[in-house]
């Protein structure tokens, strides 16, 4: 039992299958891991895997390379269990971005747009920490800055406005969004998704972004 959730703490992977269903192999990575994993209703294929103490990051590479998917961490900001449920529909599928209250589910971050994936990288450290400085940000800025340090999102819930005024120095990406999130007094989820290549998202041409000082 300690062993197994030591693997879970550190998000390791031991599997073997050849030819499984995709979501069949999702409930393994997620008993291993004790991570959500939400798939999109319109992923589908079958999966070889052979891994051996592989994070869950690498693993997911894998399986979206085998089911013409994309893996992301979802970061959603909000209000009420009842859109929270509704965020995890979007995930899977069920309901629309637009009408539903995550809108913002529509933007992709940086590190998703084409043409500046090595810069993404750049930013994405391997300690996955976090150092920025907010001063007078709005939320929304906010969370595309931290979408930037690894491959997540950070989504906040429509009509959720707020200002930021945080230093973040070295932090994990959860307890920045914890910090962020209660900054504007809401709430936070994490979890994974798998969505299809095709769902790909658009990002407004006409949003700028730049650095935060």
């Amino acid at each position: 039992v300690g062993y197994l959730a030591y693997r879970a703490h550190t998000n390791l992977v031991t599997l073997k299958v050849r030819n499984m269903d995709v979501r069949k192999v999702i409930s393994k990575l997620a008993w291993q891991t004790w991570e959500e994993i939400v798939v999109h209703k319109n992923v589908s294929g079958k999966v070889t895997l052979d891994v051996h103490k592989v994070p869950l990051d690498e693993v997911l590479n894998i399986v979206s390379l085998q089911t013409d998917a994309r893996w992301t961490a979802l970061y959603p900001i909000y209000s009420t269990r009842k859109s929270a449920r509704a965020f995890k529909k979007v995930a899977l599928g069920d309901l629309q971005p637009l009408g539903s209250g995550w809108s913002g589910f529509l933007k992709a971050p940086l590190w998703q747009m084409g043409g500046m994936a090595g810069f993404g990288n750049m930013l994405r450290s391997e300690n996955k920490l976090v150092s920025a400085q907010f001063q007078e940000k709005d939320l929304d800025f906010a969370a595309l800055a931290l979408s930037r340090f690894s491959r997540a999102q950070v989504v906040p819930e429509d009509g959720v406005k707020g200002i930021v005024n945080l230093k973040l120095t070295d932090v994990p990406l959860e307890k920045a969004v914890a910090q962020v999130a209660g900054q504007v007094h809401r709430k936070w989820d994490q979890f994974y998704t798998i969505q299809p290549l095709r769902n790909s998202m658009v990002f407004p041409a006409s949003t700028r972004f730049t650095t935060p000082l």
